[in-house]
């Protein structure tokens, strides 16, 4: 049960990661 639940954090951590380069990649927005 912990081993999920940590693998859903670190799933969560990666997507906001990778979102939040796709944004920096477009030009035009500022975060």
């Amino acid at each position: 049960m912990n081993k999920a639940k940590r693998d859903v954090t670190k799933a969560r951590r990666i997507k906001s990661v990778v979102e939040r380069a796709e944004a920096n990649k477009k030009p035009g927005i500022d975060m």
